[in-house]
């Protein structure tokens, strides 16, 4: 039999997935985990996938459905970024960020959805970058990608409401996570004093309002954007 209340976490190798990750377990959900690169060291049970791979998604969800599993919360933070703008940016770069960030994530839907309970929860994420058109970090491509993750969020949640499936997406600001890693002090330096709170986010920060919208206390709200961004997008 399948557990009812499994959190699977696309992306939780690191960053703000493995944040929820490590929240989802701790509050005694099952949580299967996916990232490109195993992560050996997770205390649930973790999967290596390339969302990018077509095949390799639907052999994943036909073992799932083999398994009886039933998936309570379905969690997409999985994304790259690319900082190259219009006059710079090449095909290839452009179709690997439209693919990773907004085909495979309605590829994820397509083959999960129904695996998922009635009234269940599917989180995508955006970006501040959506509503600046790029500009803190990643340019006007990634913007467009996570614009689109919001339309197919609302998109989303009028298909799926008649199982009473919510989908809300949300669109962090700058955050402590591998995306800025290498970053020069002095990028790192502009982005933060982009917020009005002058710092990055903790990936603990955005998993938090995950666990929130997943939650019965955000039961009757679908379709949302919600922006945890520090005031980087109204600034």
């Amino acid at each position: 039999m399948g557990d009812p209340s499994v959190f699977l976490v696309v992306g939780g190798g690191s960053g703000i997935g493995r944040s929820v990750c490590t929240m989802a377990h701790q509050a005694g959900h099952r949580v299967l985990s996916v990232d490109r690169h195993l992560d050996e060291s997770a205390n649930w049970e973790a999967g290596q996938l390339d969302i990018r791979d077509a095949s390799a998604l639907a052999t994943y969800f036909a073992d799932l459905r083999t398994q009886g599993v039933r998936i309570e919360t379905l969690v997409v933070t999985a994304g790259i970024v690319s900082p190259d703008p219009i006059q710079q940016i090449s095909h290839e770069v452009a179709s690997s960020i439209l693919q990773t960030n907004v085909l495979s994530a309605v590829a994820l839907v397509a083959e999960s959805h129904d695996l998922i309970v009635e009234s269940g929860s599917i989180i995508l994420f955006s970006s501040v970058a959506a509503s600046k058109g790029g500009g803190l970090f990643g340019a006007s491509v990634y913007a467009a990608s996570k614009a689109a993750l919001e339309g197919l969020t609302r998109g989303l949640a009028r298909e799926l409401s008649d199982r009473r499936i919510r989908v809300n997406c949300i669109a962090p600001g700058p955050t402590h996570t591998a995306i800025l890693a290498d970053a020069s002090m002095e990028t790192r330096q502009r982005v933060a004093d982009a917020t009005f709170l002058g710092r990055f986010a903790e990936a603990d920060e955005i998993a938090d309002v995950v666990m929130f919208l997943c939650g019965s206390r955000a039961s009757f709200i679908t379709g949302e954007v919600i922006a945890v961004d520090g005031g980087a997008r109204v600034k």
